[in-house]
């Protein structure tokens, strides 16, 4: 709720929009900033970063918020008024930003990153592929698979932001039709979603 409340305050306090390209000036930029950061970089742990991101995933992503195939209420917020041109330019603004890790004061705990590590490469034999075949070896995401779309970067990505979603697709609570993530996690246990978001968090 206070990231939300902080989120809203910053969306209402944001300065004009520039015209062209956007910059870390833009009202949108801003906005988005809020939560993911104005260079795509979050300081939030439950909230994704953007920067350096498949652009074809990205736009997948917004696309499926405002035609509402993906439901969030909070997300919806934000995307139902942008238009093509907005997604668009948001997309190539993310692209062009350089991933940051997040700095952490903690070393991961090595029991959970070699468990996850092996997790990550290991086939799920409902799907016949592991999660390496999809997001990359090392998690950097994969441009442009034949109907398949593109997939997410998820190296760096913050572990309550990793943890929160892996469950929901094990728990099959994801409001999204991502029906290969939901048969991929279905098997996975809180321990091992656990392992998996301190493997994909610490990877850079």
């Amino acid at each position: 709720m206070l990231n939300r409340t902080l989120a809203l305050i910053l969306l209402f306090s944001s300065p004009p929009a520039f015209a062209g390209e956007f910059n870390q000036k833009s009202e949108l930029v801003q906005t988005c900033g809020a939560c993911h950061g104005v260079d795509g970089n979050t300081l939030l742990p439950i909230a994704p970063n953007l920067a350096g991101q498949e652009p074809g995933y990205l736009l997948y992503e917004l696309n499926a918020y405002k035609t509402h195939n993906r439901m969030d209420d909070f997300m919806g917020t934000f995307v139902d008024p942008l238009t093509d041109e907005d997604i668009s330019r948001l997309v190539e603004y993310y692209k062009k930003q350089k991933f940051i890790p997040m700095a952490s004061t903690e070393l991961p705990d090595p029991v959970l990153l070699a468990q996850g590590a092996l997790l990550y490469k290991k086939e799920i034999k409902k799907v016949g592929l592991s999660c390496a075949d999809c997001h990359g070896e090392n998690a950097e995401g994969v441009e442009s698979r034949i109907l398949l779309k593109d997939f997410p970067r998820l190296a760096g990505q913050p572990y309550d932001y990793l943890f929160a979603n892996l469950q929901q697709y094990a728990q099959r609570m994801k409001h999204f039709s991502m029906l290969g993530m939901k048969v991929a996690a279905a098997s996975l246990s809180d321990d091992e979603i656990k392992a998996l978001a301190t493997y994909l968090s610490n990877l850079k």
